[in-house]
């Protein structure tokens, strides 16, 4: 693992490491949908949105406002898995292949000199082997206060975390 081979900026262009602002809150929307170009497969992706209360909405709903910054960072597999790790709660993800299989986005506006960061989100693709229902037990494990905001009109769920 990344972990054990390597250390200092290597390891930190190969590992997200999120650590929200106090006074953010967060959000985990899980996404299933048929592929456009293969019909018959579905796609599944889990997000964590994080910003403050009053703002978080926006980027739920895939708005950012105007003036800000986006700094993206790929999260790409190399050993056919990947790591989720929160608050000590950890999961292994076999993809069962190489390549990206999320990304990380930050949100920021400059004040002068300074940035000030607005919202993250981590955005992690689930392999095809693994369905919606246990996308929902992995997100009841790895982000333990989550809660089931509505009856899902389709495959898409928003849980909130307190």
């Amino acid at each position: 693992m990344y972990f054990e081979e390597y250390e200092g900026r290597k390891l930190e262009s190969l590992v997200v490491d999120c650590k929200p602002p106090r006074g953010f809150v967060a959000k985990v929307v899980l996404v299933e949908e048929p592929m456009k170009e293969y019909p018959d497969e579905m796609s599944r992706t889990m997000t964590l949105y994080m910003a403050p209360k009053e703002t978080i909405d926006t980027y739920v709903d895939g708005y950012m406002y105007e003036g800000q910054d986006v700094k993206e960072k790929e999260i790409g597999v190399d050993t056919a898995k990947y790591l989720l790790h929160v608050d000590g709660r950890y999961e292994e993800i076999h993809t069962g292949a190489d390549g990206y299989w999320g990304n990380h986005l930050e949100f920021s506006r400059g004040q002068g000199k300074s940035r000030i960061l607005d919202a993250i989100t981590v955005s992690v693709c689930m392999p095809e082997f693994e369905d919606f229902e246990s996308m929902k037990r992995l997100t009841g494990y790895i982000f333990l206060d989550a809660q089931l905001l509505a009856e899902p009109d389709s495959q898409t769920e928003q849980i909130k975390m307190e």
